[in-house]
C-alpha cells in the first residue's frame, strides 16, 4: 500500500502540480518543494477518497517529508477496507 500511495502522490505532484520527477523522493519536503497546506488538503482529498483514508484537515503538514505523510496516512487507514 505505501508503495501504490507513494506512485499516487508522485504522480500527482508531476501532472496536477508541475514538480520535476527528478525533485520527487521519499526524502522530499514538501515545503522544499514549494507546496502549501492547501496542496496537501487537496492532496489527502485525493487520497481519502482512492485508498479509503480518513485523513483530517492539519495532519499533513508542508514541514513534513512525502514518507513521513504516507506514514501518518497510513494510520489513519480506514477500518471498512
Amino acid at each position: 500500500m505505501k508503495k501504490d500511495i507513494y506512485k499516487r502522490i508522485a504522480d500527482l505532484l508531476e501532472n496536477s502540480y508541475h514538480i520535476v520527477d527528478s525533485d520527487i523522493s521519499e526524502s522530499a519536503v514538501y515545503d522544499d518543494l514549494e507546496l502549501d497546506s492547501l496542496v496537501l488538503l487537496e492532496l489527502s482529498v485525493i487520497l481519502n477518497k482512492e485508498f479509503q483514508l480518513r485523513i483530517q484537515h492539519g495532519q499533513l503538514e508542508p514541514s513534513m517529508t512525502i514518507g513521513e505523510s504516507i506514514d501518518v496516512m497510513l494510520q489513519h487507514k480506514s477500518d471498512s477496507v
